[in-house]
Order: structure tokens, then sequence, then C-alpha cells
């Protein structure tokens, strides 16, 4: 991946991205301050499988 991250710290920052868009007065327009805020908060979980 382009920043070196692994898969999840990836998610993660796609989450925060995804929470942050929520606060934003318009789409699209995040702040890096927000993203930061909610990757940190982020808690990733393993999936059920088959």
């Amino acid at each position: 991946m382009r920043r070196g991250l692994n898969d999840e710290d990836a998610v993660r920052l796609a989450a925060a991205c995804g929470a942050a868009n929520c606060l934003a007065t318009l789409p699209g327009q995040i702040t890096r301050e927000n993203v930061e805020m909610l990757r940190g908060k982020v808690k990733l979980g393993r999936s059920f499988e088959k």
C-alpha cells in the first residue's frame, strides 16, 4: 500500500475517514484532526467464517 500500512491500519484509516465524512459540513470535506481522533477509536474484530 502507498502509505505502508498493514491491512488492519488501512481498515482503521478507511473507517475513520468515513466517520469523519459524517461530521463534515459538506461531503468530502474531512479534517485531518477528525480523522486522527476517530482513527484511535476504531475497534476491529474478527469476522465469522463459514
